[in-house]
């Protein structure tokens, strides 16, 4: 069966590897014949996510808590995948197997990829994230980042020694969104400009915003907007306990940035700072305060989007005027 995979298709397959790599992986694949298809070079979308802050939160924690937060973290994500999968079978029938996306967990990654570049299938990936998202915050206060990419994609089951699993991931979209996810210090999901160009082909309503950081532009699919914040239950006060806790690291302010993207409602957007500022210091201000210059000066810290300050000195210079 060395014929029945074109090289073709063999070499789309094995993007990005290169050479003794991808000439092993290529025989393998034609020798194998069974284990791969034509089928499998057809274009995906493929995700990769994984938390904000993993690293120092791991410090924090140590190594027996530390199992325990990435237990409840899989969890989450196995809930929100069985919730898909028997939506899925609802409305396709029990003896059908459509699911469209797939997907596995290592350590603090999450990776779901499409089995096709159709519209709906993408609209289904970008509603399964954003429930993702949210849940994994509702639950375990765990702020997610990704990226969407669009390309070549395939697991490919690899030779195994005794008691280790080994598999191989390979293709250009997974590449393309890995490197994307690391690219942006906020929650949200970035999209590569071809997954934004299909969303707006397609006419799918999603919130969507551009953010340009370093001279760089950014699609970013919000699942943590105004609104979803101060009117959800819980939600923003336990985003502040959090980020209070981290001592109010960059991506926190980054991530309030994004919610408040394209918000022209001066009211919401003081109703935020005077949430936080209410929350931080527990409801007693005067008594509080140096918790409130925490959150003022991390503002200014490395790593914050600039534009996010704007919007706090802005504010900060409203509550003074309103005090004369």
């Amino acid at each position: 069966n060395c014929g029945s995979v074109s090289s073709h298709c063999c070499s789309k397959l094995c993007t990005p590897l290169r050479g003794e790599q991808q000439a092993t992986i290529c025989n393998r694949l034609r020798c194998k014949g069974n284990a791969v298809n034509i089928g499998i070079c057809t274009m995906k979308y493929v995700a990769f996510l994984d938390i904000l802050g993993f690293k120092n939160k791991l410090k924090e924690l140590g190594q027996e808590k530390g199992i325990e937060y990435i237990e409840r973290y899989s969890s989450v994500v196995y809930h929100v995948f069985s919730r898909y999968n028997r939506s899925v079978k609802e409305r396709k029938g029990q003896n059908q197997n459509q699911n469209k996306i797939k997907g596995f967990v290592v350590s603090d990654s999450v990776v779901l990829y499409s089995d096709n570049s159709d519209c709906k299938t993408l609209s289904e990936l970008m509603d399964l994230i954003i429930e993702l998202c949210r849940e994994e915050f509702n639950q375990n206060s765990i702020l997610i980042r990704g990226a969407i990419a669009k390309g070549n994609f395939a697991r490919i089951p690899a030779e195994e020694l005794h008691n280790l699993k080994k598999q191989l991931i390979v293709g250009d979209a997974y590449v393309e969104a890995y490197g994307m996810e690391d690219s942006f210090k906020s929650t949200g999901i970035r999209l590569s400009d071809e997954v934004h160009q299909d969303i707006i082909n397609a006419g799918l309503n999603r919130d969507i915003v551009e953010e340009t950081v370093d001279n760089g532009k950014y699609y970013i699919l919000r699942y943590l907007s105004i609104d979803y914040l101060l009117e959800t239950e819980g939600v923003f006060k336990e985003f502040i306990q959090a980020a209070k806790k981290s001592g109010w690291m960059p991506h926190y302010y980054n991530s309030l940035y994004i919610a408040m993207k394209n918000v022209t409602n001066s009211g919401k957007l003081d109703k935020l700072f005077a949430t936080i500022v209410k929350e931080v210091s527990e409801n007693n201000p005067s008594e509080n305060w140096r918790d409130i210059d925490v959150f003022i000066r991390n503002s200014f810290s490395s790593g914050v989007f600039s534009n996010y300050q704007t919007r706090l000195l802005r504010y900060l210079r409203n509550q003074l005027q309103s005090t004369d």
